[in-house]
C-alpha cells in the first residue's frame, strides 16, 4: 500500500490549493452537506445527502427553484443504492468525523466504487472533541446535536493513494465560536482518477482540450451548441444562487440562531436570495455576452472554412478524376482492342460467306447450261417427231376419229 503525497501550507492557502486540485464535473454528490451545500464547484446536476429531517426541510427551502436534489438517506444507505462509476465527483466537506470510524471507512470505499472523477473530503486533522448530544443545538442554533458530535479522527495514514493537502493549525475555534488554544489541523483529502473514459461528458472533454467551449465541426451546428451551452450556464446560476443562499443563511444562523433563535434569520432569505440573484444574474449575463462575442469572431470563420473545405474538396474531386484517368484509357484501349479483334473475326466469317455465294453462284450458272443445253436438244426431239411420217399417219386417224364423232 503506497504512502499518501502531501502538500503542506498555511490556513490562508488551504482553500486555494485545494480548489486547484478539483477538477469540473457534472454530476456531483455532497454527502452530509448539512444546511450549506458544497460551494467549491458548480456542477449541471447537485444531489445532497442528509440524514437529518430538520436539516433537509431547511435545504428543500432554501434550494427551492434550483436543479439541486436533495436525498434524505444516511451516506451509507443512498451510496450503497448507486451503480459503480455513476457520479462524477463526490464531496465529503467535515462530514466523516461524525461517523464512527469502520463506518467512515466503509464509506470511502462505496465513494471509491461509485465515483467516476473524484472524491474530495475535508475533515479536522486527527480527532478534535466536539461534544454535543442529542436535544441540544448545534452551531446553527437548530436542533442537530445528535448530529453534530465527532466520533472520530483522521490522519494521512487513512488515506493512502490520495492527494493530501494539509494545514497543522487551521481550527482555532471551536463550535460555538469558542477560542481553541492549540489550534487543530486540518486536511482535505483528494482521490482522483484518469480521465480516460466518457470523453462525451463536456467537462471532461474540456480538461482534455484545454477550453470551456468546443467550437462546433459544421457551421449549421452552431445554433444547437449555443443552445446547449446557455441552458447549461442557466442552470449552473440557478445552482449558484441556491448554494450561495444556504452558505449566507448558515452563516447568519451560525453567528446569531443561539442568541435571536431560527425563525429572524429564515425570514430575510427572499431578501438575501434577491442580492444574490442580482450579483449571479450580471456575472451570468457577462458570460453570455463573451459567448456572443467569441461566436461573432467564429462565425465568419466558420464560413470562410467551410468554403475553403468545399474548394478543397472540388480540388480533390478533380485531382482523383486525373488520377484515375490513364488506368480509364487504358480499360478503354483494351475495350477497343476486344472489339476489333471481334470485328475482324466477323469479316473473315462474311468472306468465307460470300466466298461460298460465289461457289454456288457458279454452279447455278453451270446448271443454267446445262438445262439449256437438255431444252435444246428436247427442241430438236419435238421436230424430229413432227417430222416423221407416223406422225402424220396417227395426226389423220384422230382427226377422222373426231369427225366421226360429230
Amino acid at each position: 500500500m503506497s504512502q499518501p503525497v502531501i502538500e503542506w501550507c498555511s490556513k490562508s492557502e488551504l482553500l486555494g490549493r485545494a480548489k486547484a486540485q478539483i477538477q469540473a464535473a457534472s454530476v456531483v454528490l455532497d454527502i452530509g452537506c448539512g444546511i450549506r451545500p458544497q460551494s467549491l464547484i458548480r456542477a449541471n446536476v447537485h444531489v445532497c445527502v442528509e440524514p437529518s429531517a430538520e436539516y433537509v426541510q431547511l435545504l428543500k427551502q432554501n434550494l427551492k427553484g434550483s436543479s439541486i436534489l436533495v436525498v434524505p438517506l444516511p451516506a451509507l444507505e443512498a451510496l450503497i443504492a448507486l451503480p459503480d462509476r455513476s457520479i462524477d465527483s463526490i464531496f465529503l466537506i467535515d462530514v466523516i468525523e461524525h461517523m464512527p470510524k469502520e463506518v467512515g471507512l466503509e464509506v470511502l470505499k462505496e465513494c471509491k466504487r461509485v465515483s467516476r472523477c473524484q472524491v474530495i473530503v475535508f475533515t479536522p486533522l486527527g480527532f478534535m472533541p466536539q461534544h454535543i448530544h442529542a436535544g441540544q443545538s448545534d452551531g446553527w442554533g437548530m436542533q442537530g446535536g445528535a448530529w453534530q458530535q465527532h466520533k472520530s479522527g483522521w490522519y494521512p495514514e487513512d488515506f493512502p493513494d490520495w492527494k493530501l493537502i494539509v494545514c497543522k493549525d487551521f481550527h482555532d475555534l471551536d463550535h460555538q465560536g469558542q477560542p481553541v488554544s492549540p489550534a487543530y489541523g486540518a486536511l482535505y483529502a483528494i482521490h482522483s482518477k484518469p480521465l480516460n473514459h466518457n470523453l462525451f461528458n463536456a467537462d471532461y472533454a474540456s480538461l482534455v482540450l484545454g477550453s470551456d467551449v468546443a467550437v462546433p465541426d459544421g457551421f449549421p451546428l452552431i445554433g444547437n451548441f449555443v443552445g446547449e451551452v446557455v441552458q447549461r450556464e442557466i442552470a449552473k446560476c440557478e445552482t449558484a444562487i441556491a448554494v450561495e443562499v444556504c452558505g449566507r443563511i448558515a452563516e447568519l444562523l451560525s453567528q446569531t440562531g443561539n442568541v435571536f433563535g431560527v425563525d429572524p434569520v429564515i425570514a430575510r432569505t427572499p431578501l438575501i436570495r434577491q442580492e444574490i440573484e442580482e450579483r449571479i444574474v450580471g456575472e451570468f449575463e457577462g458570460q453570455i455576452r463573451l459567448l456572443a462575442d467569441y461566436l461573432r469572431m467564429v462565425i465568419p470563420r466558420s464560413r470562410n472554412i467551410a468554403q475553403d473545405l468545399q474548394a478543397i474538396d472540388t480540388r480533390s474531386q478533380a485531382e482523383r478524376e486525373l488520377e484515375d484517368l490513364p488506368g480509364s484509357m487504358q480499360e478503354k484501349e483494351e475495350g477497343l482492342r476486344i472489339q476489333a479483334a471481334q470485328l475482324e473475326a466477323k469479316e473473315k466469317i462474311l468472306a468465307d460467306h460470300e466466298m461460298g455465294l460465289r461457289t454456288r453462284e457458279g454452279w447455278v450458272e453451270s446448271q443454267r447450261a446445262v438445262l439449256a443445253q437438255h431444252e435444246r436438244e428436247l427442241r430438236a426431239l419435238q421436230e424430229e417427231i413432227h417430222n416423221r411420217p407416223i406422225f402424220f399417219r396417227a395426226r389423220k386417224v384422230i382427226s377422222k376419229f373426231f369427225n366421226d364423232r360429230t
